[in-house]
C-alpha cells in the first residue's frame, strides 16, 4: 500500500466513524422528526449498505473500471460529499441523511474495492 493511498484510507475511516456518530445526534436533537423516522432511516442505511456490497462488486470486477480505477473515484466522491455537508444545516434533516447516504455509499463501495480478494 502506498503512502497516498494509506492516508486516504486512513481519512474515509474517519469521515465513516463521524458519520456514524453523528447522524444519530442530530437525528435526536431534531424535534421536527418523529420516533418512526429513526427506524425508517436506521432501515433505510442499513439496505443500502447491502446494495453497496452487491454495486461494488459488479464495478471492481467491470473490465473498464478495475480496483484502481474504482477505489480512486470512491475516495473523489466521498471528499466532494464531505464538502457539501459541510454546507448544510443541522435542521435539514431528510437532506441530511441523503448526503450521509451518498458518502456511506461511496465509503462502503471503497472498503469493499480495497478488502475484497478475488
Amino acid at each position: 500500500m502506498t503512502f497516498i493511498l494509506g492516508v486516504a484510507w486512513f481519512s474515509v475511516c474517519f469521515i465513516f466513524y463521524g458519520i456514524l456518530l453523528l447522524l444519530p445526534t442530530i437525528l435526536v436533537n431534531n424535534t421536527s422528526t418523529s420516533y418512526n423516522f429513526k427506524y425508517v432511516s436506521l432501515t433505510v442505511i442499513s439496505v443500502v449498505e447491502m446494495l453497496c456490497f452487491y454495486f461494488s462488486k459488479t464495478i471492481m470486477d467491470h473490465p473498464d473500471m478495475g480496483r484502481k480505477k474504482s477505489t480512486y473515484i470512491g475516495f473523489g466522491f466521498v471528499a466532494i460529499f464531505s464538502v457539501f455537508l459541510i454546507m448544510i444545516q443541522e435542521n435539514q434533516t431528510y437532506l441530511l441523511l441523503g448526503i450521509f447516504l451518498l458518502i456511506k455509499i461511496f465509503i462502503t463501495m471503497t472498503f469493499m474495492v480495497l478488502f475484497s480478494y478475488k
